[in-house]
Order: C-alpha cells, then structure tokens, then sequence
C-alpha cells in the first residue's frame, strides 16, 4: 500500500496522474499511468489511489468483504457520485483514460465545491 495519504491527497494525485495520462494519450506516447512518477505500482493497492483509499477504509472499519474484492463502497468518488464505477461503459479506465481523466476532473471540482459551501455555511452559523 502507499504511504497513507488523506482524502485531499488522494484526490489531488488520482487528479494528476490521469490528466497526465489523457495527455500521453493524444500526443500518442503510449505511456500509462504506471509510467507517471507520483505512481509507485508496488505499493499502490490495486494500481490506483482510490482503490489503495478504498482498501484502508474498509480495512479500518473491518469489513472483510469489500478488502477481499473491489472494495468500491469506500471508493472517494463514490461519496461524491454513488454510481460512479471505474469500469463503466461510458469512462472505463482501462479503455478510455481520456474520458476517465474527465470524470475525475469533473467530481473533484464537485467535491471542492461541496467543500467550499459547507464551509461558507460553518462560518455563516458561527457569525
């Protein structure tokens, strides 16, 4: 597993790394994400951040299950989209990284945004 990382970091490299991909992609390098340098394929889970996220937290909340397969009710994007699979049809990682680069793009400004209202209304309440 790689060095344990909080929700931001998980995020901000997951992020990273796959607009670095769709990049390689259209220049045509043939480069994958396990090429990128923040992407360490023997100590991440399953060769993704938010699987290795995933994995601790099922593993810290002890459900068996989801360590033994693809723990995806702990996956980061799914508390943002609660359908979101990394192997659906239309943004599969493995066969569009372009269209997956853009999906996570897309829930990470979602995510930020979320963010930022509830702190607008911590510090509203707190006035």
């Amino acid at each position: 597993m790689a060095k344990r990382m909080n929700l931001d970091d998980t995020w901000k490299k997951c992020e990273i790394v796959w607009l670095w991909v769709k990049e390689q992609e259209e220049l045509g390098t043939g480069l994958r994400k396990y090429d990128h340098p923040l992407f360490d394929k023997e100590s991440v889970m399953h060769s993704c951040f938010f699987c290795d996220y995933a994995y601790r937290m099922a593993k810290k909340q002890k459900q068996a299950r989801d360590i033994r397969g693809r723990g995806c009710r702990f996956c980061p994007a799914r508390k943002i989209d609660k359908s979101f699979d990394c192997i659906d049809n239309a943004y599969d990682c493995n066969l569009f990284p372009d269209a997956f680069a853009d999906k996570i793009v897309s829930l990470n400004r979602k995510r930020l945004k979320k963010q930022k209202l509830a702190e607008e209304h911590k510090n509203f309440n707190r006035q």
